[in-house]
């Protein structure tokens, strides 16, 4: 191909090709309000009274406490099912021994 052909096909691409800075040049284009950064409102976002704060600590206390419980219920379940298949076991080795 001819150097002159390849100057047309480069020119007919360049169409079609999107440079990040244009985009830079349009900031803000087509993007509504609520997509923008505005470090008022993330700064306002962090402020918590003594009340909220209070109230969030015994809420994950609350939660915590219950895990807890659950935990600690399914341990129990967990060992007495242990201990009911060993002492099954037992049984039934016990019973091909002849011992009572």
């Amino acid at each position: 191909m001819s150097r002159k052909r390849y100057e047309e096909e480069d020119d007919d691409l360049d169409d079609f090709i999107e440079y990040d800075d244009e985009e830079e040049e349009q900031s803000g284009y087509g993007i509504g309000r609520r997509y923008q950064y505005d470090s008022y409102d993330d700064e306002s976002d962090m402020e918590a009274g003594l009340s909220v704060i209070e109230d969030e600590e015994l809420e994950a206390d609350r939660h915590a406490r219950r895990e807890d419980q659950e935990q600690e219920a399914l341990e129990k379940r967990l060992k007495r099912e242990k201990e009911e298949r060993k002492r099954k076991l037992l049984q039934a080795a016990k019973s091909k021994t002849g011992v009572r």
